[in-house]
């Protein structure tokens, strides 16, 4: 089954000191089965935080990676949670030690059909003004990128209204930097339908920003064996064989051999 879309959310703080804890509240959906979480967040280097305990609904989520933006003013990182609890929970990010002026924006996308045990494919990364990759996936699969940056030239103009994904690619959701001059991470995420090879990218207007990009391709489930049960007619012993003895659904259906 492929990979399809439920859920976005976005979260920001734009003060916060030493040892916080960043919440914001994330709805997953019951209308599909095998969901996962993807979360990215961007957050100001300055202050001196690194990134803590990341969860949601208490549940530890896996980072993909992290990288900082070109001018090391911000940093930018992916997560994701296979079968995230459903309905309303909040997304939690840690951010240990640092000072006063911490700055933190993100956003949360939830998806059904993911394949439980391997979620994620291959993730890239890639900087500068405008980012580029070539992700490898397959059809059913959904990639999912997150662009963070350095968002300083907002004092004058809008990150969000500057930036656009890809075509192709849905915007699943853009939070403009915080606090004075703009000058903390902005987030940006979207998502695209697998093929054998998918270009995510985005445009970014300016040069007042230093942005920072993580792609990751969401997998899909497979169907799996179905399993199916022949009855025989012939002897008492045939229906016992039959019942004790499952066969695997094939082509065409094999009787086993008469015993």
């Amino acid at each position: 089954m492929a990979v399809v879309f439920d859920a976005a959310a976005t979260g920001s703080n734009g003060s916060f000191g030493a040892d916080a804890t960043i919440t914001f509240p994330h709805t997953v959906g019951t209308t599909g089965p095998n969901r996962c979480l993807i979360l990215g967040f961007c957050f100001r280097l300055s202050p001196g935080h690194t990134i803590g305990a990341v969860t949601y609904g208490g549940d530890t989520m896996t980072q993909v990676t992290s990288l900082n933006t070109p001018d090391a003013d911000s940093k930018t990182a992916m997560y994701y949670l296979a079968a995230p609890k459903t309905g309303a929970n909040n997304v939690s990010i840690g951010m240990d030690g640092g000072g006063v002026g911490g700055r933190l924006t993100a956003v949360a996308s939830s998806y059904f059909n993911v394949d439980q045990n391997d979620p994620i494919g291959t993730f890239l990364t890639d900087t500068g003004t405008d980012v580029s990759v070539a992700l490898t996936a397959q059809e059913g699969w959904l990639c999912v990128d997150h662009l963070g940056a350095d968002a300083a030239g907002q004092a004058t103009t809008s990150f969000c209204a500057n930036t656009s994904p890809g075509t192709g690619q849905t915007d699943r959701g853009c939070v403009d930097g915080i606090g004075a001059g703009g000058a903390s991470g902005a987030s940006a995420m979207s998502d695209e339908a697998g093929a054998a090879s998918v270009t995510m990218s985005y445009t970014v207007n300016g040069t007042d920003y230093s942005p920072a990009y993580i792609a990751v391709p969401l997998k899909a489930t497979s169907a799996g064996n179905q399993v199916i049960y022949m009855m025989s007619t012939n002897t008492w012993w045939d229906k016992i064989n039959d019942i004790l003895r499952p066969k695997i659904l094939v082509p065409e259906l094999i009787k086993w051999p008469q015993i």
